[in-house]
């Protein structure tokens, strides 16, 4: 007969008290163009399912598991599966400190897309363009900085991190992230420093910082640099951000010059968010430039409305359209109508 996991309830009731299941998907009908060849597709983009164990307010583990579609067909692989201990302090210079051991995120793209909310319409600038991803084998740690919000001041914001004086965040990692092999035996530093400049007294206005150290994942190790300035203002009303990046190299080491070198980069994007509560609705506008300096210049408009109808479920349309300044090839453009899923 199992045992009982405490005194006066049975394992049923300690499930149903400490394990938390949810989805995370996003769904879309796309139609469009890509390189001057038209397409015409349904498809999934995430397929997440995320188990969470909690047995003790200072310890979390978590499984998350990726559904997504490849030339080969469908396939399953891990997104996160690590153990966090989590301090449930808080004191006028930190609070929550944390570690994360495992598959963990990596500090900045969880970050950013509870800022720019629209990941389901496609991946962030950083991501998009190669330079890295969201989760990786490694060590993190963490903390805000200050004492944590009000519960108004973070329903006013949105704010994911809610030191009142920002958050802070760093990790090592093997630096081929959560869908590769580690190809050599270097590890990647990374950190995330947000800073809230007026505190309290204006808690939306944000300002970040965030480094990138290593080598690429490939045999010939190349440098692997990044640095970003990230600048948002969450409203009730709107939200704003912008960011400008420069560094070389990438997550996966192939991106070489002429004469073997890390090709350097710089980019830059922009992006906004106007509420329309009245009808659980939302427009919402980016632009992106990127410049790898030996392959060229692209840039990329979106624009979209999304329509909330449970929790954080929408559905969203956008027109989103890309180009290559520096090549003779046609433009992308694709318009699209996306579901995000996301439960509980």
């Amino acid at each position: 007969m199992p045992p009982k996991s405490q005194e006066g309830s049975s394992p049923a009731t300690w499930l149903a008290e400490h394990v938390r299941i949810g989805c995370m998907w996003y769904l879309h009908y796309a139609w469009g163009e890509e390189a001057g060849k038209p397409f015409n597709r349904f498809q999934v983009s995430r397929g997440y399912t995320t188990v969470h164990v909690k047995p003790a307010r200072w310890f979390e583990a978590r499984s998350t598991i990726d559904l997504y579609e490849d030339d080969d067909g469908w396939e399953l692989r891990l997104k996160y599966l690590h153990g966090r201990l989590a301090l449930p302090v808080e004191t006028p210079v930190v609070s929550d400190p944390f570690v994360e051991f495992g598959l963990v995120h990596t500090p900045f793209l969880g970050f950013e897309e509870h800022i720019n909310r629209y990941r389901v319409q496609g991946s962030m600038l950083l991501e998009r363009n190669g330079v890295l991803n969201s989760a990786d084998l490694g060590l993190a740690v963490g903390a805000l900085l200050g004492p944590k919000m009000t519960d108004a001041q973070r329903e006013s914001t949105g704010a994911h991190r809610p030191g009142q004086w920002g958050s802070v965040s760093l990790g090592v990692y093997n630096g081929g992230g959560y869908h590769g092999a580690e190809l050599n035996q270097d590890k990647v530093l990374m950190l995330r420093a947000s800073l809230r400049p007026a505190g309290p007294w204006m808690p939306g206005l944000q300002a970040t910082y965030y480094y990138v150290y290593g080598k690429g994942n490939s045999e010939a190790e190349p440098d692997w640099t990044l640095h970003d300035a990230y600048l948002s203002f969450q409203h009730p009303a709107f939200v704003l951000a912008g960011q400008l990046v420069y560094g070389r190299g990438a997550q996966c080491g192939d991106r070489l010059s002429a004469d073997g070198r890390a090709e350097a980069y710089r980019g830059a994007s922009g992006f906004a968010e106007l509420e329309l509560p009245w009808i659980d609705s939302a427009l919402f506008f980016r632009y992106d430039w990127f410049d790898w300096r030996d392959t060229g210049q692209r840039d990329r408009f979106i624009a979209g409305a999304a329509y909330t109808f449970f929790r954080n479920c929408a559905l969203l349309v956008d027109l989103d359209y890309a180009r290559e300044l520096d090549a003779e090839t046609a433009d992308s453009w694709a318009v699209k109508l996306s579901m995000r899923v996301e439960l509980p």
